[in-house]
């Protein structure tokens, strides 16, 4: 039984899954939707996969499906649970976690840039590490991949758990050691920097030469801790920040979590294609400091936004 699931949307009471499953060449042949034990029918249509055919054979190219299914199950938080069950005409074979494994294909790229860093970070010996954005507010933290023998700095611009040093990061050489830190990474922080430029030259001053930063941010993503929420990256605009001029060589960058975007109310172009689209929910960087840098910003973002950081 040779199967594969390509993609998988769960949006509201609907599933949609595409892939290639060679029980449906069988006439007995189906394809169930599993949702906590309950059951569902699909609606399957055949989709040819020439691609198929070179390591399966001819018959192979009739493999491919495209599936939509209506369900209402008796939990309401399903997203995510979602399990396949698959007939070959003579047994079943249940596909237990298919969301989980197109995430994970689907993250490999950004995972595998964020698994280098922190396992070069591992291999160093007494690495200074600084997190930027270090305060435990969101559940969404790295710290616990901080090796035990590194010195680690938590930096965020205000008080609370697993901060060490409270200041901006605009201005993160007047509160930290310049050429410091071998290691620095930012977990969804840079979207909520007013200058993130700014705070790229101010990295490149508290880090050694060579060292290393994992920046992870979004591509799309709810507007969030308004008002100081000010961009989103795609994996291309990372290249405009950390860059010979900023002293910085981008190593890899990428995007991950794909995303639907359905606008609320669907009237014009391009709006109403929209949810045929592929966004992403991260952004991630991986990045080297080559050199220094004389690009400076002298704006203070203090001027200019007169709100504290959200608590």
């Amino acid at each position: 039984m040779e199967h594969a699931i390509d993609r998988l949307r769960t949006v509201h009471s609907k599933v949609l899954c595409e892939g290639w499953f060679s029980g449906l060449s069988h006439p007995k042949g189906s394809i169930q939707i599993v949702i906590d034990g309950e059951r569902f029918i699909p609606e399957i249509a055949i989709v040819l996969r020439p691609d198929l055919v070179g390591p399966f054979g001819v018959d192979a190219e009739k493999w491919g499906f495209r599936l939509t299914c209506d369900v209402n199950p008796s939990r309401k938080d399903w997203y995510g649970s979602v399990q396949l069950l698959l007939n070959d005409g003579e047994r079943e074979y249940l596909v237990d976690d298919p969301a989980r494994i197109q995430y994970e294909f689907q993250r490999r790229e950004a995972s595998a840039a964020e698994l280098d860093f922190f396992k070069r970070m591992n291999e160093a010996t007494s690495p200074a590490v600084l997190e930027i954005g270090s305060r435990k507010r969101s559940g969404n933290s790295k710290t616990d991949r901080v090796p035990p023998h590194a010195h680690y700095t938590g930096f965020d611009i205000a008080a609370g758990d697993n901060v060490d040093v409270v200041g901006d990061a605009h201005f993160m050489s007047r509160h930290l050691p310049r050429n410091h830190f071998d290691f620095v990474f930012s977990i969804s922080t840079f979207e909520h920097l007013l200058m993130p430029w700014k705070a790229a030259v101010e990295l490149n001053a508290v880090m050694k030469h060579g060292g290393l930063a994992f920046i992870h941010s979004h591509q799309a993503w709810p507007v969030h801790d308004a008002p100081w929420d000010f961009y989103r990256f795609s994996k291309f605009g990372w290249h405009g920040i950390f860059n010979r001029y900023s002293g910085f060589e981008v190593i890899a960058s990428e995007h991950a979590e794909p995303a639907t975007i359905i606008p609320e109310t669907q009237i014009n172009n391009p709006a109403t294609f929209l949810s045929k689209e592929t966004g992403y929910l991260m952004s991630v960087c991986l990045v080297r400091k080559i050199g220094g840098t004389d690009l400076k910003w002298d704006a203070d973002p203090m001027s200019i936004i007169e709100t504290a950081y959200p608590a």
